[in-house]
């Protein structure tokens, strides 16, 4: 892959099987089966911003990282790493294809209907079909590890604008009115 690629829509329901069957939670991206990308699985950086309660879900024996979301909505989340699958899911056979999402970050909700902010920056194998479900759970794993790797490379993106809505060290949005020269972002 020679440039990133920006994708920007909506989380959506997916089939599930992220959480419940492989113990590795994606958020499915609205209108991806329009990609013009080749499939297989990528790293890069997300965000989320998460605008009203109808934009939040709580996880069964969540309800305390649930309820303190709730306080800080609306909610930009930092820029994160992330690792995706594009495409058709051989394991599964979808007919369609899905960009799924794996944050590298442990968040206690579903944000169905949140804005999410991808950065595809880097193809790091095709799609594959496995002989058992825990192969793919170890490619995944195996997957996750590269990621964290790998994603620190594309860092310098983390801080643009077209991509990313900047934050301020205290986690408020920085907009034209009060940047500050000084000021970090994370």
């Amino acid at each position: 892959m020679n440039q990133v690629l920006f994708v920007r829509n909506n989380v959506v329901k997916g089939f599930g099987r992220g959480s419940k069957q492989l113990g590795c939670p994606t958020a499915n991206v609205g209108g991806a089966n329009k990609l013009d990308l080749s499939t297989g699985i990528y790293c890069g950086l997300v965000q989320l911003v998460i605008q009203n309660e109808a934009q939040l879900q709580e996880e069964p024996g969540f309800r305390q990282e649930y309820e303190a979301m709730l306080k800080k909505l609306p909610y930009t989340s930092p820029v994160e790493q992330m690792v995706c699958s594009f495409g058709y899911n051989p394991q599964f056979g979808n007919k369609e294809r899905s960009l799924e999402v794996h944050i590298l970050n442990d968040y206690k909700f579903n944000f169905y209907g949140a804005e999410i902010r991808v950065l595809i920056c880097n193809k790091m194998r095709e799609e594959e079909k496995y002989n058992s479900l825990d192969e793919l759970k170890q490619a995944i794993a195996n997957d996750i590890n590269n990621a964290r790797r790998e994603v620190p490379k594309y860092k310098m993106y983390a801080t643009k604008e077209e991509y990313f809505i900047p934050l301020l060290n205290n986690g408020t949005i920085r907009n034209g009115l009060d940047i500050n020269a000084n000021a970090e972002t994370q």
